[in-house]
């Protein structure tokens, strides 16, 4: 080998070894930020996770609310429908009343007439006529 062999080999060794040097000087500045970029990425997922259960609480609690609404809406409904039963219950009994009294009624009006030699009329129902109880003659 010959000096300007040696020399171009020095000066490639001293250009690699500086090359290194350089290398290791960024890797060792980068390090910290790097910790430092992952630092601050751990602290945005970990408020992004934070607004997210907040979140998820609100949305939660609007729900339990809107629930608790529809239950005292439910109950509500359920004692109109109760007072319904009721009322229809009666108003049934009322009725029932009041078709025994006509059947007494008209039982004894049948009678007379039977008494005064007569015959009463048949009992028609008026859906079996062309009077009353149209409407419903209508829906068919």
């Amino acid at each position: 080998m010959n000096s300007s062999e040696l020399i171009a080999l020095i000066t490639a060794i001293a250009a690699l070894t500086n090359i290194g040097a350089i290398a290791w000087q960024a890797w060792k500045k980068t390090k910290p930020e790097i910790r430092k970029i992952e630092a601050e990425g751990e602290s945005e997922l970990s408020d992004a996770n934070k607004a997210t259960a907040e979140a998820s609480q609100i949305n939660s609690n609007l729900l339990m609310n809107r629930i608790e609404e529809l239950k005292v809406a439910i109950d509500a409904e359920k004692e109109m429908r109760k007072q319904d039963r009721i009322y229809f219950n009666r108003r049934i009994r009322e009725l029932d009343r009041e078709l025994h009294d006509y059947r007494n009624w008209a039982a004894q009006l049948a009678k007379q007439v039977i008494e005064l030699k007569g015959t009463p009329s048949p009992f028609v129902l008026s859906l079996d006529t062309d009077k009353g109880m149209s409407s419903i003659k209508d829906e068919k």
